[in-house]
């Protein structure tokens, strides 16, 4: 007798075990607790986009977070050559004010150059590159945009 997926998780005893597993009906937020309602297709905007949004100043990443908030994006890039620091205290801090803004730190995008003929420079590049990854990794960004040469 072959036995088919659907069939085996309809079994009440399975039911019951997963339900179990899974916490049952019990998990989760109650059914009366609203729920950021996501789009299918998340819509981010780079720091970038808002660093120059003013001819007099360029704005601080914190302040193109909290536009980005108020156009209502659903997360934001960072813009490595706008940050002001390397810290940890400020890498924690840019994430508490996207978290407060509901958005998520989707991106990080670097400058270098990998086409110097020079192979110090080379090596430059891609340091800054490594260095990049590990400060998106701090800040819980899953992708690194590079534009090279």
């Amino acid at each position: 007798m072959k036995l088919h997926r659907r069939s085996f998780l309809a079994q009440p005893a399975v039911a019951a075990g997963v339900a179990g597993l899974t916490g049952g009906a019990a998990s989760g937020p109650p059914a009366d607790t609203p729920r950021k309602k996501r789009r299918p297709n998340p819509i981010p905007v780079s720091t970038y986009s808002y660093w120059r949004y003013r001819t007099d100043t360029k704005l601080s990443i914190e302040e193109c977070i909290d536009l980005a908030g108020e156009a209502g994006f659903d997360g934001v890039e960072i813009l490595h050559v706008q940050m002001e620091s390397e810290t940890n205290p400020y890498l924690q801090n840019l994430k508490r004010r996207a978290l407060m803004n509901g958005l998520d730190l989707c991106g990080f995008s670097t400058h270098q150059s990998f086409v110097s003929p020079d192979k110090a420079q080379r090596q430059e590049g891609v340091a800054h590159t490594i260095h990049c990854i590990e400060l998106a990794y701090a800040l819980g960004i899953p992708t690194l945009r590079v534009n090279p040469g």
